[in-house]
């Protein structure tokens, strides 16, 4: 009844904000948990009891979530405070209010944005055409899929991974020689358990996944103007580029595992429509374009869309998957606040730069000057090769 009783009303209202909790049925809940404090059916707050204080907080938590405690809704039924039809009111107005407000960052954050090009790129009815024309994608490489069973199962363990990667001598070199590189810091190590401890679970699938998909093959799957292993260097040289010039820590893994498959819609027409890429593969020739221009001019998709595709439906990190799609599109020209995506086209671009002398025109990445004066200035530590 003061004058000053507004103040008392607003920082009421205020400090309840971060609970989430309308202060008018704070207030009203309060006072009857005061009135009948520790009785079994008139206390609104008796779940949260507990022995300890721990106890009390987790037992609050748990009363707390949708549909596990009445007993707030039966003391508003009981209660005769006048205020309590504008409680219940502002209580609606306040619960819808908060949703909204989640709604709205929901909607206008990268999460969503991801989730629905995400679930574009495996509807797009352009890559479902390159698909029947090719007959089939492949499936995942069987040392990668039962690799990420044994990563997902229970009882996984570093020398149980190690075990499994040491079958195939090719992806074992390749984890020791990563675990030794600038992706980790530390002492040298020669034990393949101690390299799948460093490099980590996740990392070494990819790893093994990278080794598999760029083996040499037989004669008549060929990559028109790149040899495989030249594919092979191109990935690990922008990988490591990726990896540094992402600028969240926690978001290397995904820029290096972007780049180091970018090239894998390439290497699947290779092997599985090799008449196609021929074919745009003389058509860039001919027209002066990127192989990447010229498919997308008779097919309506590139490589890399392709590959993104393939990338998805084996499961990969959305993240890199989405990165892969947009390799090929125009690098930044600049090497700060870097997210995935322009971290790995920039490291695209850049390994395509550093190794132009060993591929055909169709695949040389165009750039304009400023990025080309940029690229010619990154170090090349953090390489993985």
């Amino acid at each position: 009844g003061t004058k000053l009783r507004w103040l008392n009303e607003l920082v009421g209202h205020v400090s309840t904000i971060p609970l989430v909790f309308p202060y008018r049925v704070g207030r009203i809940t309060h006072h009857q948990h005061h009135a009948h404090a520790n009785h079994d059916e008139l206390d609104p707050d008796i779940a949260g009891r507990g022995a300890t204080w721990w106890q009390s907080a987790w037992n609050g938590i748990k009363e707390r979530q949708f549909g596990r405690n009445e007993n707030y809704k039966k003391a508003l039924s009981r209660s005769k405070a006048p205020d309590l039809p504008a409680a219940i009111r502002e209580a609606k107005i306040l619960t819808l209010g908060y949703y909204a407000v989640l709604t709205l960052c929901a909607w206008s954050g990268y999460a969503i944005e991801a989730a629905l090009r995400y679930r574009a790129l495996l509807a797009d009815p352009k890559i479902r055409k390159v698909v029947a024309r090719i007959g089939s994608l492949p499936s995942p490489p069987e040392h990668y899929r039962r690799l990420t069973e044994l990563i997902r199962s229970p009882n996984a363990s570093a020398d149980a991974i190690a075990a499994e990667i040491s079958t195939d001598p090719a992806a074992a070199a390749k984890v020791v020689q990563l675990a030794n590189s600038a992706f980790s810091a530390g002492s040298p190590v020669a034990d393949l358990t101690a390299a799948v401890t460093r490099v980590g679970l996740e990392n070494v699938a990819y790893i093994v996944l990278s080794a598999e998909m760029y083996r040499p093959w037989a004669e008549d799957h060929i990559i028109p103007g790149c040899e495989i292993d030249t594919l092979a260097a191109i990935s690990e040289h922008a990988a490591g580029l990726a990896r540094r010039l992402v600028s969240q820590p926690d978001q290397a893994p995904a820029a290096a595992l972007g780049a180091l498959l970018h090239g894998v819609g390439l290497i699947v027409q290779a092997q599985e429509g090799h008449d196609d890429l021929h074919a745009d593969h003389s058509r860039a020739l001919q027209d002066g374009v990127t192989l990447a221009e010229a498919q997308v001019a008779s097919l309506g998709v590139s490589y890399a869309h392709l590959g993104a595709h393939l990338l998805s439906m084996w499961g990969l990190p959305t993240e890199a998957v989405l990165a892969v799609e947009t390799a090929l599109d125009h690098p930044p020209a600049r090497t700060e606040d870097l997210d995935v995506a322009e971290a790995v086209r920039l490291g695209v671009h850049a390994a395509h730069h550093a190794f132009a002398d060993r591929v055909a025109a169709p695949l040389r990445l165009p750039m304009s000057e400023d990025v080309v004066e940029l690229v010619e200035s990154l170090e090349p530590e953090g390489v993985l090769t």
